[in-house]
């Protein structure tokens, strides 16, 4: 989630959005079904990510699997019951249902944020190997975001969490896939992670 929100808040800088801490707001609470079922049902998400990795399905399709909804129907859900602000909700449902063109930027920002996320770390794509992406402006236009930019952002991004992930006793390389699954067998066999 830290790390979403801080692609969020430099994409939403790059493309001009005015206000760059409510996407990394936004992309902080992006991920908000993942963090809550990790935290409060680890065997169920232990088992998703098993699937994942060894079925090579989506995220999707192994939340909906194995616990019989989404990530995102669960976000939703809690954003209605927390009475988040209407922008954090709109996010966390992809953008669909998006009003304003300032609204549909956000909503850009905000998946490109996601996306590059899971790309790198759930993916474990190559950095190297990054498209060149295309966002909404504030103004409705499309603004083209380099991979040499991308590679900043994910480098700030990287930057930005170090502070956190030491905090928490967590390298940085523990968000990626594959060490996720090592922890996930272990929960899975009776141990701690």
């Amino acid at each position: 989630s830290v790390l979403t929100a801080t692609h969020s808040r430099e994409m939403a800088a790059e493309v001009g959005y005015p206000r760059p801490d409510e996407a990394y707001l936004c992309g902080l609470f992006r991920n908000l079904g993942e963090v809550l079922l990790a935290r409060h049902s680890p065997q169920e998400y232990a088992a998703m990510l098993l699937a994942m990795k060894e079925e090579r399905i989506t995220v999707h399709a192994a939340c909906v699997r194995i616990i019989g909804f989404s990530f995102e129907s669960l976000s939703s859900a809690m954003a209605d019951c927390w009475n988040l602000p209407s922008r954090v909700r709109l996010t966390m449902k992809g953008g669909r249902d998006v009003g304003t063109a300032e609204e549909r930027s956000l909503a850009s920002v905000i998946n490109c944020g996601h996306e590059l996320t899971s790309a790198l770390y759930r993916h474990a794509g190559r950095r190297e190997a990054l498209p060149n992406r295309t966002l909404l402006a504030p103004d409705g236009s499309s603004r083209q975001i380099s991979k040499r930019d991308l590679l900043i952002i994910v480098d700030q991004g990287i930057e930005d969490t170090k502070h956190t992930f030491h905090s928490l006793h967590t390298p940085v390389g523990a968000v990626l896939l594959d060490k996720q699954v090592e922890q996930a067998r272990e929960i899975l066999a009776g141990g701690e992670p």
